[in-house]
């Protein structure tokens, strides 16, 4: 069995670029490079190098929005044990040398987004990008481990 202590908020963006990554400004450049606003808007006007400058600087905006998400929070907002989670928080809180262990079995939580940017031109929309961002967490056999009303840490089943 392993053990796993809880020591700050992991984002999407942590989890796959690592921490102190200009999210932004490395997404609006290889936009750039593999032009991907040029590709979906093919046909129906031709940019100037500035506009697509500012639509592939939008888009890495919204990318960046939804790696910053925090896994955790996404994880227990959709959490089905909520119920027995607070409660031993609460229980916890009262008697602060007290330690609950809460079973949490198996469970699936899949939170999803769908943020979008339109391009307009003339106030006219020629193409909207819809992004997806969907996390699949999968608990197998883990147990909470509630101290003082807080999350303190969690173990998993050995596999």
């Amino acid at each position: 069995m392993s053990s796993d202590t809880f020591t700050g908020p992991i984002s999407a963006q942590i989890f796959l670029l690592g921490d102190g990554t200009d999210t932004v400004d490395a997404l609006t450049r290889s936009f750039h490079e593999r032009g991907v606003a040029q590709s979906a808007l093919h046909g129906l006007c031709h940019l100037s190098g500035s506009a697509l400058q500012s639509l592939n600087q939008e888009i890495a905006t919204i990318i960046n929005g939804l790696l910053k998400l925090d896994l955790g929070d996404m994880l227990i907002s959709g959490w089905r044990k909520y119920t027995e989670l607070t409660k031993a928080a609460q229980r916890t809180l009262a008697s602060p040398d007290s330690e609950e262990l809460v079973v949490l079995a198996t469970h699936r939580v899949v939170p999803i987004h769908h943020p979008s940017v339109k391009v307009l031109i003339d106030g006219v929309n020629v193409h909207t990008f819809v992004f997806e961002l969907k996390v699949v967490f999968d608990l197998n056999g883990v147990t909470a481990v509630i101290r003082q009303g807080n999350l303190e840490a969690y173990s998993q089943a050995a596999k």
